[in-house]
């Protein structure tokens, strides 16, 4: 994200914010992780492949875990080339045939047990905007990672969008330590 916490600019655009410095350790978090989960609207502006790559090499294919309603409009996206490795977190069963999906009932620690029961262990949560903020505002996480990059970007959405009233007393406030990159991008990381 950039400096003033935007994660994409106001035409939608997001590549490349971060620098191969940042990218290449999301690749590396790609490879821990048994799954990686985006939003539908991520999914569709960015049309990412989210496998865990070295000198754009696959070393992994991790499970895909797309959160929303997608629909047979969704097939030409690039992640969804392959349906054995996509499972769609949605309020209702998807209309495109073969794919798997979980139900999710507005609680995220419900629908972590039940992608748990699924032998899903680990799951690195990479967007959009509606999914993080409302994973924070469940506190259904238990660490973070978030690399900022020396950019200001303007009038783009933020990282968090709360859906929750807030004042300052009721913040949440993110416990962790910063940690400088070579590429001069920081990342803030932390545990629950």
């Amino acid at each position: 994200m950039g400096s003033e916490m935007c994660i994409r600019d106001r035409t939608g655009s997001s590549k490349w914010i971060t620098s191969d410095v940042a990218r290449g350790e999301v690749h590396h978090l790609r490879n821990k992780y048994d799954a990686v989960m985006v939003g539908k609207n991520t999914l569709r502006t960015d049309n990412p492949k989210l496998t865990a790559r070295s000198n754009d090499q696959i070393i992994k294919e991790p499970l895909k875990i797309i959160v929303g309603n997608l629909d047979n409009n969704d097939l030409s996206l690039e992640v969804l080339k392959d349906l054995e490795t996509i499972i769609n977190v949605c309020t209702k069963q998807p209309t495109i045939d073969g794919l798997k999906y979980v139900e999710h009932k507005g609680n995220w620690s419900e629908t972590f047990k039940k992608l748990y029961e699924e032998s899903i262990c680990s799951i690195l949560v990479e967007g959009g905007a509606q999914l993080l903020s409302s994973i924070i505002e469940d506190s259904a996480f238990d660490k973070y990672t978030c690399y900022v990059a020396p950019k200001l970007i303007g009038n783009g959405p933020s990282l968090f969008v709360s859906v929750k009233e807030k004042s300052m007393e009721k913040a949440k406030e993110l416990k962790g330590s910063w940690r400088l990159l070579n590429s001069n991008e920081v990342v803030f990381e932390g545990a629950v």
